[in-house]
């Protein structure tokens, strides 16, 4: 039986919004199950940060556990984070980070390490150096990301050698899937919980009346091209217009710096999930590392059907093919699939329906809360021992 008790916990990261929503989520998600506190530029004042964290628990009467991001624990410099605040990142409520700040907050956590968790959920996977998972293990002694049954970088050995993301990688010295073997080698300790969607982002209507047939949403990962190339031969099939995203990239060369503007971020999410909404037919793919990107849940909740090839872990989630999805693996799949749903919408209303309803039942924010909360209740008691999916549901592991 689930205790009625609120867990008491403090959340340190930035208050900022960035392209990617799950960062700006993670904090309602918190506050919905646990008695939260904030700690971080944009969360406190620069007093309360120059006493530091250790003061700010302790003027909260303790926590019994501290939820991190990765700015705080990965040891990057201050200087990284200026570059990717001032190009990347708006902040919500004023603040500044400073070089003081992270080295109190990094200290802190390495002295509170086994009530730490850590929120990788996004972190780039394509190429994690092992300094950062090196640090990852220094300040924190549990991690939510998605586990060993969703990682397997270089598994779909066809796309990822000609995935022009992965090839520049491996060209700059990186090595690739240390993550993989993080995921492996931590799986005790790992909270298995990727991205996820917030309620507003569900839309109810049906197929039959959108003004569009399909559509490859994202950023044109090698596949994704292959797939919207064939597509864009096909006439008679209606496509929305990705368009503005043009003109983000191009002000992104010009100090208008759309992506650090916190109204141009906002209308570029709503941009998105309009053309997702109005969309039959979605095709997308796990991107360079074929794991479960955040569109799989973002076209499902828009009420799209979502076509894409077999990605690690899908069924896992609960994305059963020609049920909750259906499966496209080549060009030719994908234009017969786009013709089949732009001509008879009414014959894929179950699917899309069905993908829509396990999205809302086991990958929302308020899904996600209770998972996390689940989890971390057995961190606490000492009986976590990992967690895993299966038919689309959250299963913990336990320590006997």
């Amino acid at each position: 039986m689930k205790s009625s008790l609120r867990i008491r916990a403090v959340y340190v990261g930035i208050n900022y919004r960035y392209l990617n929503p799950t960062p700006s989520h993670i904090a309602p998600m918190l506050a919905r199950v646990f008695d939260m506190r904030f700690y971080g530029p944009g969360f406190v004042s620069e007093t309360t940060l120059a006493r530091g964290l250790d003061a700010f628990i302790k003027g909260q009467g303790g926590v019994d556990v501290i939820f991190v991001t990765k700015d705080f624990a990965s040891g990057y410099p201050l200087e990284r984070f200026g570059r990717f605040m001032s190009r990347y990142a708006s902040m919500l409520n004023g603040g500044t980070l400073t070089a003081s700040t992270l080295k109190d907050v990094r200290a802190s956590l390495i002295r509170n390490r086994d009530r730490v968790v850590c929120f990788l959920t996004d972190l780039d996977p394509h190429a994690v150096p092992q300094m950062d998972l090196d640090n990852f293990r220094l300040h924190a002694k549990y991690f939510v990301l998605w586990g060993k049954q969703f990682l397997n970088t270089l598994g779909d050995a066809e796309w990822a050698g000609v995935e022009g993301h992965l090839q520049r990688k491996l060209k700059m010295g990186h090595k690739l899937g240390l993550l993989d073997n993080f995921a492996v080698e931590e799986h005790e300790r790992i909270i298995n919980i990727g991205f996820f969607v917030s309620e507003p982002e569900f839309f109810w209507g049906g197929l039959i009346n959108r003004p569009f047939d399909v559509a490859v949403p994202g950023t044109a990962y090698a596949r994704r091209k292959h797939f919207l190339d064939a597509l864009a031969r096909q006439s008679g099939r209606r496509r929305p217009n990705f368009n503005y995203r043009y003109f983000w990239k191009l002000a992104d060369r010009t100090p208008i710096r759309p992506y650090a503007n916190f109204y141009l971020l906002h209308m570029y999410n709503l941009l998105f999930q309009r053309k997702l909404s109005q969309t039959r037919l979605c095709i997308t793919d796990g991107g360079a590392n074929n794991y479960p990107v955040r569109k799989f849940f973002e076209i499902s909740a828009a009420g799209s059907v979502l076509g894409c090839p077999p990605t690690n872990g899908m069924e896992a989630l609960g994305y059963r093919n020609r049920v909750t999805c259906i499966g496209v693996r080549t060009a030719e799949e994908a234009v017969e699939l786009a013709h089949a749903v732009g001509s008879q919408p009414e014959q894929f209303e179950t699917i899309a329906a069905a993908g829509r309803e396990i999205t809302f039942a086991h990958h929302t924010l308020t899904a996600r809360s209770e998972q996390i909360d689940a989890a971390v209740r057995r961190i606490i008691d000492t009986t976590f021992a990992g967690s895993y999916w299966k038919d689309g549901k959250f299963h913990l592991e336990e320590r006997v």
